[in-house]
């Protein structure tokens, strides 16, 4: 939703009120906002690369399971997250740091 300039036209709803029996809005009640800002981001986060993963039965039906019983509504941001959360703590696990010796053992203590 943006024009020429590079700006982004973003919509807001008036808040919700209980005493309103059309919760608060009317026909064409909306704010209209423009930032440079999340234009940027729009673009800078938006989706376009696509990813095809292959289940057998067992796993298919064990992801069916847990979304079931845990309340999973969107299967695809489930799989995204879980994916994402495993790479970054791969990579906090094995990011270089100033000291690289490991612990101290019985057999090998650096006194």
């Amino acid at each position: 939703m943006s024009d020429g300039a590079g700006k982004a036209r973003v919509k807001f709803l008036l808040p919700f009120n209980p005493a309103a029996g059309n919760r608060g809005r009317k026909s064409g009640d909306s704010i209209m906002m423009e930032t440079r800002r999340s234009a940027f981001k729009e673009e800078r986060l938006r989706r376009t690369n696509r990813l095809s993963l292959m289940l057998n039965n067992r796993e298919m039906r064990a992801l069916g399971i847990y979304c079931n019983r845990y309340r999973v509504k969107n299967k695809s941001g489930f799989l995204r997250e879980t994916i994402m959360k495993a790479i970054l703590k791969k990579f906090e696990d094995e990011h270089p740091s100033l000291w690289e010796d490991n612990e101290p053992s019985l057999f090998n203590q650096n006194v």
